[in-house]
């Protein structure tokens, strides 16, 4: 059985979180499917449609509803959960899961063999532990620090670091560095990353402590954290907080 071919005008791609509103949904997308294509369907890739408005996501119900017969959707998301039922129920799922670490450091090492890098095995531990799961953005801080042929830890250690200051974050808190770390962090993080640094500081749990016992204190302390974090006025100072419970146990 031969594959069908698409022709690349009867296919639409999306930024949904670009893209968020109502206007998107009936403007880009209804005047594409309506048009004639070459082939059977017109295909519409929504990409990380969970941040559609609810608005926004019923009226994608609809359209998959009245155009059936003439168009395919493909949605991509990183959080399910915020796609309504009505759109879910409409959609075959499939789950891709992350990678567990060792596997992830193994296909980052994988990568900087095929292209010819030198790098240790300390340092690229420490761009999976501040990356993981994220595999794309891992594999960008690998090329932005391995531009002379080896792998390097990331230079700068000032204000506005870039991309990859966990990286560097992870290391001052392994060397014992608590408060410079705590201080490097809040300086470096933007709102939009601090969904990330909760993740980062939950999956380092041997940072703040080597006994099972003191690991769970730190997951109840991060919960706590993430918690008072869409109560409280400034996430500057919630998040300093929570660093400062965790790292109160390892000399800070």
């Amino acid at each position: 059985m031969s594959l069908m071919k698409v022709h690349e005008s009867d296919i639409k791609v999306i930024n949904a979180s670009m893209e968020t509103g109502i206007d998107t949904v009936r403007e880009k997308v209804l005047n594409f499917i309506r048009v004639f294509g070459h082939g059977q369907f017109k295909y519409v890739l929504l990409d990380e449609v969970d941040r559609f408005s609810p608005q926004a996501q019923d009226s994608l119900k609809n359209m998959m509803e009245e155009y059936m017969d003439v168009a395919r959707f493909c949605l991509t998301s990183n959080a399910p959960h915020r796609i309504t039922e009505a759109v879910r129920g409409r959609c075959q799922e499939y789950n891709f899961r992350a990678l567990p670490e060792a596997e992830f450091q193994m296909r980052m090492l994988k990568i900087l063999m095929a292209e010819g890098i030198e790098a240790d095995m300390e340092t690229l531990d420490a761009y999976t532990k501040s990356s993981h799961p994220n595999l794309r953005k891992c594999l960008n801080m690998l090329q932005q620090n391995s531009t002379t042929g080896k792998l390097l830890m990331p230079s700068s250690t000032s204000a506005n670091a870039g991309p990859d200051y966990l990286v560097n974050v992870l290391q001052l808190f392994k060397t014992g560095q608590t408060r410079e770390a705590r201080k490097y962090l809040v300086e470096n993080a933007r709102m939009e990353d601090y969904d990330e640094i909760w993740t980062f500081l939950y999956r380092n749990l041997d940072l703040w402590g080597k006994t099972p016992e003191q690991q769970d204190t730190a997951i109840e302390v991060i919960r706590d954290g993430m918690a008072k974090q869409t109560l409280v006025a400034d996430k500057e100072i919630n998040l300093s907080a929570t660093l400062v419970a965790l790292t109160r146990g390892i000399g800070a």
